[in-house]
């Protein structure tokens, strides 16, 4: 079986004028839903390579030099033109961020929709034709949207993706669910009268493990028809990926606060060449 292609080595080699990042998304199931006419290979995110939050190490790791002819359109608050978080500032590291995430936050899931991203991707490349952009989807990271509203939200600022009580809380929820698998943790809060510590929690309470896997399948087909209106709309090569991947009750575990997993580490590098 060959070996996975390095994904930071792509990003820096390809001459790609679009870079789509999907967050969280899984090698096996993009090649399974995109239907997009293009050339799909399995690489090997780096997000793990370090600590902090996948993403955050994902960035480090992949923009580590100064890219002046590139323009950052971020759901993300970890990518933003204000701070630094967990050790990268995206604002020494591009040409320019474009803070959706600030913009744009839906305030009834607790993220951005990936149709504001696209809508202001597309004004900037419209001003800026000369750059390169990479568009950041949060999708299909949860929230799912097509499930009610969590309960429990993510905060848009970037500050609180840092914090010290977020930091002990998911330290310690991370050893003892090492112990008894998230499914059953979620279980036991909801008994306890407890509420779910993240919209993946309160996904894992209202659908259930099959449900929650339909839920991700079905953000991720939100998110690839909104790319679809990228690539009718934009001439050039374009490269759709992904920061990480996700687990989705491997070994009763959900999310991505975990190493040693395929389903987190490779991810997929589709191209297309455009017009």
């Amino acid at each position: 079986m060959d070996r996975p292609v390095d994904q930071k080595e792509l990003v820096n080699d390809s001459q790609w004028k679009y870079l789509v990042v999907l967050d969280a998304c899984r090698y096996d199931y993009f090649k399974k839903y995109c239907e997009f006419d293009g050339q799909l290979k399995k690489v090997r995110s780096p997000a793990f390579n370090g600590t902090g939050a996948p993403t955050s190490v994902w960035y480090r790791n992949v923009f580590d030099k100064r890219y002046d002819d590139v323009i950052h359109i971020s759901s993300h608050p970890r990518v933003n033109s204000m701070m630094e978080v967990e050790g990268f500032k995206g604002f020494e590291h591009f040409h320019k961020v474009i803070d959706v995430w600030d913009t744009g936050w839906n305030e009834e899931y607790g993220t951005v929709l990936p149709e504001t991203v696209t809508k202001e991707g597309l004004k900037t490349v419209k001003k800026n034709p000369e750059k390169r952009f990479i568009f950041h989807y949060m999708q299909p990271h949860t929230p799912y949207l097509t499930l009610d509203p969590p309960s429990t939200k993510k905060k848009r600022e970037p500050g609180s993706r840092t914090s010290f009580t977020r930091r002990v809380r998911n330290f310690a929820v991370k050893k003892a669910r090492t112990f008894i698998g998230d499914k059953k943790a979620v279980d036991l809060m909801a008994m306890l009268g407890l509420p779910p510590l993240s919209p993946m929690d309160d996904a894992l309470r209202k659908v259930g493990e099959e449900g929650v896997k339909e839920a991700y399948k079905e953000n991720l087909l939100i998110a690839l028809e909104t790319v679809r209106t990228l690539i009718e709309e934009l001439e050039g090569k374009m490269v759709i990926t992904a920061d990480h991947g996700e687990l989705l009750g491997e070994k009763g575990r959900y999310g991505h606060e975990f190493e040693g997993f395929d389903e987190l580490e490779m991810v997929p590098w589709f191209v297309l060449e455009g017009d």
